[in-house]
């Protein structure tokens, strides 16, 4: 049996955001965002204000998001791999953003991918990048048909130390309350779920003799 394949397709287009939220975590400036963005990132916490968003989250076992600037130096492109329980199937997300200054992104395109057949979606919303650590990516989701997400991310490689991350357990719902999510429902990391692409840690290598 075929697994079935997901993917979606959203085009961004940032702008010019200064709000400061109420936890004094300010949004950083285009260059340092710029850098401390690309690359491999592992989902580590994540938290939703609706039921769908609950659904999803309970269900996840890990999520895995690339993102690269494109020969342009105007684009990045976003991709995002999702595993789940008890099922062969997974989903994507496939963005491309243009860098225009700070961390916003506004929605301009949403295309559904599934089986190989594609519809467009009438969605609008927005997506905010926040810096935590040097190896963290903090993004906020918010779209009005699959309402907000809070999700946390550890650069791909410092993803599977379980004790740090429950270390960080309070500081992480601290944030969540800042930003008025729910805690009832929420994705934790195990540090060793594979995902759907590659194995959470390298393969070891045996000494041949």
């Amino acid at each position: 049996k075929h697994s079935e394949k997901f993917v979606v397709v959203i085009i961004y287009r940032l702008f010019y955001y200064f709000a400061v939220p109420t936890h004094q975590m300010i949004l950083i400036s285009l260059i340092i965002f710029s850098c401390k963005v690309y690359g491999d990132w592992v989902l580590v916490w994540a938290v939703s204000d609706n039921p769908k968003g609950h659904e999803i989250l309970q269900n996840t076992t890990s999520s895995h998001v690339e993102m690269k600037l494109q020969p342009d130096n105007k684009t990045i492109e976003y991709n995002e791999r999702n595993m789940y329980l008890h099922t062969p199937l997974y989903s994507g997300l496939l963005l491309v953003f243009v860098v225009v200054s700070i961390v916003t992104c506004v929605f301009l395109l949403l295309v559904e991918e599934t089986n190989g057949v594609r519809k467009m979606v009438n969605d609008s919303g927005k997506v905010d990048f926040l810096e935590s650590c040097d190896d963290c990516m903090t993004m906020i989701y918010d779209s009005e048909t699959y309402g907000r997400y809070l999700l946390l991310y550890r650069r791909d490689g410092h993803h599977r130390d379980v004790e740090q991350m429950k270390a960080h357990q309070a500081s992480h719902e601290k944030l969540a309350k800042c930003w008025h999510f729910p805690l009832e429902h929420v994705f934790i990391y195990d540090g060793v779920a594979d995902f759907c692409h590659k194995k959470s840690a390298p393969e070891e290598k045996t000494e041949e003799h």
